[in-house]
């Protein structure tokens, strides 16, 4: 977005060679080769923590429940081969609480990656004032720059309110509001693969729905 923003007063002024937009993957990963070629860098993100949707809300929390309904399911079939055990059930609280634990796990690598390299890290939403100079709305700072790299990934859409029925997006499905008993899955790519793998999992009787002739349309066979 460009237009232009009056200087205020106590607004820090930033001088840097490269900014990139985005903390996620491609961000991050981009700022440290641009460090590693002797740039100075400014990593500008609206989140708490580097890592983008993959990392925060995409396939490491899914592929961490996944782990773990994954285990349980072994455990339930695992008397053909001797092992006794009583019933499986999950403590839904320290399951979050573990997911959370691994995503922070691999946050903190990618702030030591970046620290190391002497990234600065500005949080808020950056606005173009022209083509070499940024304003950070929420961070009271101005970034004078020689080169940008837009990183920002997408966002979820937000979701219609007028439902009798909890609805969640993929995003608020990881975090494990509950356990429905039933649930439905709209959409059978991969994302949609993984929540209701996951739910199931976790007891919930699970009905996808497709558009598609078949789920994970367009995946390699």
């Amino acid at each position: 977005m460009q237009g232009d923003v009056p200087m205020v007063v106590g607004e820090m002024m930033l001088e840097i060679d490269v900014v990139v937009i985005g903390g996620g993957p491609g961000g991050y990963v981009a700022a440290i080769r641009a460090a590693d070629l002797g740039k100075s860098v400014i990593i500008v993100e609206e989140r708490e923590k580097l890592g983008g949707t993959c990392l925060l809300e995409g396939c490491i929390p899914s592929k961490t429940l996944i782990h773990a309904v994954s285990l349980a399911d072994e455990f339930r079939h695992s008397e053909k081969i001797g092992l006794v055990h009583g019933d499986i059930s999950f403590d839904i609280p320290k399951l979050r609480k573990w997911t959370s634990s691994v995503v922070d796990s691999l946050t903190s690598g990618i702030d030591t990656l970046v620290t190391k390299r002497n990234i600065d890290i500005v949080r808020g939403h950056a606005r173009f004032l022209d083509k070499h100079k940024l304003h950070i709305e929420g961070a009271n700072t101005r970034i004078q720059f020689k080169n940008a790299i837009i990183a920002t990934g997408s966002r979820i859409n937000e979701l219609p309110g007028d439902y009798d029925l909890p609805l969640w997006s993929s995003a608020e499905a990881l975090k494990i509001p509950e356990v429905p008993d039933k649930l439905l899955v709209v959409g059978g790519g991969y994302i949609g693969m993984e929540m209701g793998l996951v739910y199931s999992g976790l007891g919930s009787q699970v009905t996808m729905v497709e558009f598609m002739p078949s789920l994970l349309a367009g995946a390699d066979p």
